[in-house]
């Protein structure tokens, strides 16, 4: 192999290099962060109730029925969904981290204030809206 060969060789390798070590420190921390789990599926929840939302937003004013792959997309996040809130409701969190975790889950499942029914929806969202406050996470 030429010098220069040699040389872009490990200026292409040099990045994943760098971010080796940042990376392996972010995957034990997860690891060792008895919450972790809990913290994944709080995610997944969080995003699954936005991809809801944006596959379903185009039609809420459209008179007649998503088209058919649509529907299969919208069934496919809602089975999922679904899943993962019986994983959370099954997992205890053991950290503040897991606590605003499912303070956050339990936001983005509930939606805008004008959907609710009961009052205890409202006192749900307000617990999980102080919980984010005093650990000092933004709802």
């Amino acid at each position: 192999m030429s010098a220069g060969a040699t040389r872009r060789a490990l200026l292409r390798a040099a990045p994943a290099a760098l971010l080796a070590p940042a990376a392996a420190a972010a995957s034990n921390a997860l690891r060792s962060n008895p919450d972790a789990a809990l913290l994944t599926a709080c995610d997944r929840l969080i995003w699954l109730n936005a991809e809801h939302d944006r596959l379903c937003e185009p039609f809420y004013e459209v008179v007649g029925p998503m088209p058919d792959e649509v529907q299969h997309q919208v069934a496919a996040v809602v089975d999922e969904n679904a899943q993962v809130r019986e994983r959370i409701i099954d997992t205890p969190a053991r950290t503040g981290a897991g606590l605003q975790a499912k303070a956050r889950a339990i936001l983005a499942e509930m939606g805008e204030p004008c959907q609710y029914d009961d009052d205890w929806q409202l006192l749900l969202r307000s617990l999980s809206e102080d919980l984010l406050r005093v650990h000092g996470s933004a709802a």
